[in-house]
């Protein structure tokens, strides 16, 4: 017999696949949609890493990337069919987050996420466009779905490491991500707590994990520059976006006149101070 609640599951997957195919068919109208100006960023050093084990970048880190260089070689390297990839893997998020929303909340809650999820245009244009945007909520949702199924099977330490791995993974697919592990420690913490077990070791094991592979990275970044950074990205926006509009304003200049002088400034005191990229970006 047919679980009730399944027929409403399928049909809210199926919305979702629709919502994002839409999106995707109005991208092939337009090709050059699915590439966004970020892309190139992404896509040359994870193809270099693929060749020749080297990644020539201080502003993104390796998962994104990697994952890009891969299905173009793997898949096909027209930006619509790794858009088709990308659709995939939000469509595994869906799946994933109803999973989460029914463990926490009870099945009413989760179909009512699965709805929500489902429609998301949001979420629709960003599995077409090729950014990190998508693989990173992937990730982190399979990393708190993880944190669900060990409590839900007492799964033991194997399993928390294995989550605190997924921690590592969303922090490496963009730096946003890298002190999310914090919340979730203290989560786990007070949940065992109130569970009356032992707290310390699994928290540790969580969070050493969690921190692994960033502070590898972090390493790596030292090694080659000679700076403690995990990433220049906040530096560039920083520098290139809020300083560059914040001048554009105060000046009446177009934002793109005002980043052009920027990045030219930047140029210069880089190859007058012969300053690394990790130097300049921090």
């Amino acid at each position: 017999m047919v679980k009730p609640y399944r027929i409403p599951v399928f049909l809210l997957l199926g919305l979702a696949l629709t919502v994002r195919l839409a999106v995707w068919y109005a991208y092939l109208q337009n090709p050059h949609a699915f590439v966004q100006p970020d892309t190139v960023t992404y896509l040359a050093p994870g193809e270099r890493l693929l060749e020749d084990g080297s990644f020539p970048s201080f502003t993104r880190t390796p998962i994104y990337p990697v994952f890009l260089a891969a299905v173009s070689k793997v898949v096909s390297s027209n930006p619509a069919a790794i858009a088709l990839v990308q659709i995939v893997v939000s469509l595994a998020t869906v799946a994933l987050m109803f999973y989460v929303a029914g463990a926490a909340f009870g099945m009413s809650a989760a179909i009512v996420a699965l709805l929500f999820m489902g429609a998301d245009l949001t979420g629709a244009i960003s599995s077409n466009q090729l950014l990190a945007d998508s693989l990173f909520t992937f990730l982190l949702t399979a990393a708190i779905a993880g944190l669900f199924g060990i409590f839900r099977e007492n799964s033991g330490l194997p399993g928390t490491a294995a989550v605190g791995v997924g921690f590592s993974l969303v922090a490496l697919c963009r730096p946003v991500g890298v002190f999310l592990f914090v919340p979730v420690a203290v989560w786990m913490g007070v949940t065992l707590v109130r569970k009356r077990r032992r707290w310390q070791t699994p928290v540790g094991v969580f969070v050493a994990t969690s921190l692994f592979l960033p502070l590898m990275w972090v390493v790596r970044n030292y090694v080659q520059t000679d700076q403690l950074f995990f990433s220049t990205t906040s530096s560039i926006n920083l520098y290139e976006y809020r300083a560059a509009w914040n001048t554009a304003r105060l000046s009446g200049r177009s934002l793109d006149q005002v980043q052009a002088e920027f990045r030219q400034t930047r140029d210069r005191v880089r190859n007058e101070r012969r300053m690394n990229e990790g130097e300049i970006g921090v």
